[in-house]
């Protein structure tokens, strides 16, 4: 319960019996200037009456008015403050917004300055990875035909001592008889160190 309701509850017993002893006045004022009628004391009486009625709002209703009043004026200047803080609050945050407005150019500017850094830089590092991939290809494909063409040379080689090796065989079984075979046997048995 805050201050303000605390206040009315407790003098709502004062503003009760103010009505009250307001509606009890009013009868008697009313009679008073049925009288002043009947016996024609004339314009007096009704002014007397009416000074006893604001007498007595004066003197019962006064506090609680006055508390009423005070309350209100309270209340008003709470609102008043809690809405001037609203407003400056929101101001700040308009100000706030306004200046990280002022700067989101510069920051997109630089937001899209790193990314086309980050993508050159990444460009160049592809570039190069690529070339190094080149590089190691043609090095491996050099050392390949390096390879195939020794290989292809020890194969011809081979097939021309092959080749060589059957005419040479050939003209041989033709021309080389018993006896001379023979003599070969124990010529390379005798170079071998004497073993038949």
């Amino acid at each position: 319960m805050n201050e303000r309701e605390r206040v009315t509850i407790v003098d709502r017993p004062r503003l009760v019996g103010t009505a009250m002893a307001i509606w009890g006045v009013l009868p008697v004022v009313a009679r008073a200037a049925e009288e002043a009628e009947e016996h024609h004391a004339g314009f007096g009486w009704y002014i007397a009456n009416f000074g006893v009625l604001l007498l007595a709002l004066w003197y019962f209703g006064r506090k609680p008015i006055q508390t009423f009043l005070v309350q209100r004026k309270e209340a008003a200047l709470a609102e008043l403050r809690a809405a001037e803080r609203l407003r400056d609050e929101a101001r700040a945050k308009l100000a706030a917004l306004e200046e990280r407005l002022s700067r989101i150019e510069s920051e997109i500017q630089s937001i899209l300055d790193g990314t086309l850094k980050l993508a050159e830089t990444e460009r160049d590092r592809i570039i190069r990875g690529a070339e190094e991939t080149a590089e190691r290809i043609r090095a491996q494909a050099g050392m390949m035909l390096e390879q195939e063409v020794r290989r292809a040379r020890q194969d011809l080689a081979r097939e021309v001592t092959d080749s060589a090796a059957r005419e040479a065989a050939a003209l041989l079984a033709g021309s080389v008889s018993d006896a001379d075979q023979d003599r070969l046997v124990r010529e390379f048995a005798a170079a071998q160190g004497g073993r038949p």
